[in-house]
């Protein structure tokens, strides 16, 4: 009976006056069999442009209230179906979180990646009008810190997401593929398009996102210049840059100091740590995101120069390499303008001698008329010279049939 009773709603789903047999007999289906009312609102046939939804989600999900596992399903159902408002994203969020302290709360959990932690992760890199404040709060109550640093990065809060990565994760290597991921995304370049779309805590991800530094390629492909964004088709309004790795730089610094205070509330020594920043400094020397002067000015009073004598020097040689190029460059551009300017100061030199005799080659009539008018014309590189209504092709000389297309 309950199996007919669900197709017979299902049928009627989209039909006038369904809205209150759904409402009538849902419940009682509920009280029967709880799991065979699903079907009916995932799948009962799309209405059409002419037909309006007899019920709403919120509408549904108030039927479904008290069955959190149909309210899941119906919710991952409505979000496929791209028919989610934010508040169903944020419904969502929580139920997945609840799932996760539920596991956790099993006897013998660890704090692993099980597969509802990955629907969780996945969703909250892909939803939209998420509540990120309430949803932190729990994701730090219950050191969900992969989801904490998806969460922080949609927010741009990535001085956070950063910190998370160093001190609670102790992951390096994932740090400084954040820190590719964001310049990537703020640098206009075909070869970082859909850059937006890829995880931090991907294991498939392209070459230039990979760790240099703290990862296994130790032989970084040279990244691309910015450029301009007109150059890439991308919008011309510049936006100020977030400096990742300089945000990388100062997470490491502070952690350095921080820890000789209180060594068991970090997962480092200080050591480490400031190893770790100049490493850091001498993988990324020179680079846009890491300005000298904001780095020396950000390095503790007690470092002494010998520890930061390899980095002075590289970061000198990569800065006076980039003084010189862009001397070449302007020099080769000035070299340039003044040969295009002394060709074009010689054309405009050359004159062309119209006689009282001087003929058109295509209609054979004289230049200047008896009366001493001269008639407008066209003058051709070859000193060839023909009437403006007589030219055929502004590029093509009449006379020889040369091609001066070149030469406008």
């Amino acid at each position: 009976i309950v199996a007919e009773m669900v197709d017979a709603l299902r049928s009627a789903a989209c039909t006038p006056g369904a809205a209150e047999l759904l409402k009538q007999y849902v419940p009682l289906i509920l009280a029967t069999d709880a799991a065979a009312v699903l079907p009916v609102f995932t799948s009962a046939a799309r209405p059409t442009r002419s037909e309006a939804r007899v019920l709403k989600p919120d509408e549904v999900l108030q039927l479904l209230e008290g069955h959190e596992s149909l309210i899941l399903s119906y919710l991952e159902h409505v979000v496929e179906m791209g028919q989610a408002q934010p508040q169903h994203w944020s419904q969502l969020g929580l139920i997945y979180m609840s799932k996760v302290e539920e596991e956790l709360s099993l006897p013998g959990a660890v704090q692993s990646m099980t597969v509802t932690r990955r629907k969780l992760l996945r969703f909250l890199e892909d939803a939209n009008g998420l509540d990120a404040a309430e949803l932190l709060s729990r994701l730090e109550t219950l050191k969900l810190h992969e989801e904490r640093v998806v969460l922080c990065s949609r927010e741009g809060r990535h001085a956070e997401a950063l910190r998370i990565l160093v001190l609670d994760l102790n992951d390096l290597v994932r740090a400084e593929i954040y820190c590719r991921l964001v310049m990537a995304r703020e640098t206009p370049h075909p070869d970082f398009e859909g850059s937006d779309r890829l995880s931090v805590f991907s294991s498939d991800l392209p070459a230039w996102a990979r760790a240099v530094v703290f990862g296994t390629q130790k032989s970084p492909l040279p990244w691309p210049s910015r450029g301009s964004a007109e150059e890439y088709g991308h919008s011309s309004s510049e936006r100020p840059r977030t400096k990742p790795l300089m945000l990388f730089l100062r997470v490491l610094l502070e952690a350095s100091e921080t820890s000789k205070a209180s060594p068991a509330d970090y997962r480092k020594v200080s050591a480490e740590y400031q190893e770790a920043a100049l490493s850091l400094l001498m993988g990324y020397a020179g680079h846009q995101d890491l300005p000298p002067q904001e780095v020396i000015g950000a390095l503790p009073s007690h470092w002494t120069l010998e520890c930061l004598a390899g980095y002075l020097t590289k970061c000198a040689r990569v800065c006076l390499h980039k003084q010189r190029a862009s001397m070449l460059e302007e020099n080769l551009s000035s070299m340039a303008y003044l040969k295009t300017f002394s060709a074009w100061a010689k054309e405009r030199m050359r004159k062309v001698n119209i006689t009282g005799d001087r003929c058109c080659p295509v209609c054979n009539r004289r230049f200047v008329d008896k009366d001493s008018v001269g008639k407008a014309f066209l003058a051709y590189p070859n000193e060839t010279c023909v009437h403006l209504q007589c030219k055929e092709d502004l590029s093509i000389c009449p006379k020889t049939g040369r091609n001066f297309s070149e030469n406008l």
